[in-house]
């Protein structure tokens, strides 16, 4: 259950009612970036830690990460839960942090960079500690493979783009430094850093890069669908199947969010998707579904006519990758699920995710796999030289499970009442103990 917060009432926002003689119940409370969804209301198990007697806020900073004016993000199947907080002005959100104490768990869904430092900086003034969360990991930097006929040519450009990213972002880490000034030493490591993985590519800690949080490694958001999946039915489909997961294109809020901006031309696209699957159809033997993304904002039709008729699923993925053959993606956090459950895996690509600026991560990820991504514009309906499955290696997949979804060592069981524990044992409450 919620207890009593903030929210917007005919344009003013109301604060949580000052706590009663007694002790004050902990507060848990999530700093979005843009929207918290049911979706995220499950993953962060609210249920659990309303039991434990924690009272949670969620707040929405999108209008104060200089937002104002943009297209809205709520679609029918990715909206904010009715309880969001969404403060108009920083003095409102520094009201409401005036309210928190450092008992309190606090999480930021907010990158540090010049724009949202302000943010940072009115934690740490008010001597808040607060937590990351990254149990969603995918690759950011290529993985150079030099073994084998025809690697090295491929090995070095992943060598070469692996450095220039990387000294990308070291620069943009000491220009954040720069341009803020003394004030950036003030700030403070997170209290947690709560991770499905051990992979984090150079200077892209979300805090002060010479500093550390206290690491608490568990399993990753996948492994946890995957365990719920083991208690729902599997999708009835007839035969052997591969599974696309579907990315949605640039039909997802995400290009607003993150003010991505490319080059797509949905007609050409879907129809290399369409061939890529006859041919994969006629190839393997088997069937062709569809998990769509769970932010989609395809119509029934309109999936029906840009899949070519083929089976779409919601909210199934984990259940449909576990019962198939073959998985299909370009990149997504879900790719982990060929990790979970063995399955070998084909990465997609064509002309127009390569001159997409985030083109690069089916890359990316298809090189953590041992592969090149499959060109779906080279396609050719005539020609009968049939595709293969990929190799499935015990090797690489726990590589991937060890980075991406849980480290060697970490804790098992649900995430959260790790959590929890681990949160009170660094905040004790006076008079506990």
């Amino acid at each position: 259950m919620m207890m009593d917060g903030p929210e917007v009432i005919e344009g003013e926002t109301r604060m949580p009612t000052p706590a009663g003689p007694g002790r004050r119940a902990r507060r848990r409370v999530f700093l979005a970036h843009h929207l918290f969804t049911e979706r995220d209301r499950l993953r962060f198990d609210e249920e659990f830690f309303s039991g434990r007697g924690y009272a949670t806020y969620y707040l929405s900073c999108w209008n104060l990460l200089r937002h104002e004016g943009a297209p809205d993000l709520e679609t029918s199947d990715f909206k904010n839960v009715p309880e969001i907080i969404v403060p108009r002005t920083r003095a409102e959100l520094g009201a409401f942090l005036d309210t928190l104490e450092p008992v309190d768990f606090i999480v930021v869904m907010v990158g540090l960079n010049i724009d949202n430092y302000w943010l940072f900086r009115a934690l740490a003034d008010r001597g808040l500690r607060y937590s990351t969360i990254n149990l969603g990991k995918i690759p950011s930097l290529s993985r150079p493979n030099f073994r084998g006929p025809g690697t090295w040519a491929r090995g070095l450009r992943g060598v070469a783009t692996n450095l220039r990213r990387t000294a990308s972002r070291f620069w943009l880490r000491l220009r954040t430094a720069l341009v803020i000034g003394p004030g950036y030493f003030k700030l403070k490591a997170p209290l947690m850093e709560i991770r499905g993985g051990v992979y984090q590519a150079p200077f892209t800690h979300p805090f002060p890069f010479w500093r550390r949080a206290k690491v608490v490694d568990v399993t990753g958001f996948e492994i946890a669908w995957a365990r719920r999946a083991e208690r729902e039915p599997a999708p009835a489909i007839d035969g052997k199947y591969a599974v696309f997961l579907s990315g949605g294109l640039g039909d997802l809020p995400d290009t607003v969010v993150w003010n991505v901006k490319s080059e797509q031309n949905r007609g050409s696209y879907y129809a290399d998707l369409r061939r890529t699957f006859d041919k994969i159809e006629r190839d393997l033997d088997c069937t062709v579904v569809i998990a769509l993304h769970p932010k989609h904002s395809y119509t029934e039709a309109e999936a029906h006519a840009l899949f070519g008729r083929r089976p779409t699923f919601q909210d199934k993925t984990a259940s449909l990758v576990r019962g198939a053959d073959l998985l299909l993606v370009h990149f997504s956090t879900a790719m982990g699920f060929a990790a979970i459950y063995r399955k070998p895996i084909i990465f997609l690509t064509n002309a127009m995710f390569r001159r997409d600026p985030q083109g690069g991560y089916i890359d990316y990820a298809a090189s953590w796999f041992g592969q090149e991504a499959l060109d779906m514009g080279t396609i050719d309906p005539a020609d009968e030289r049939p595709l293969a499955l990929p190799q499935v290696r015990d090797d690489i997949l726990e590589r991937y499970r060890d980075n991406f979804l849980e480290a060697r060592g970490a804790r098992q069981g649900p995430i959260w009442p790790i959590v929890a524990e681990e949160f009170e044992a660094l905040t004790p409450e006076s008079g506990s103990g």
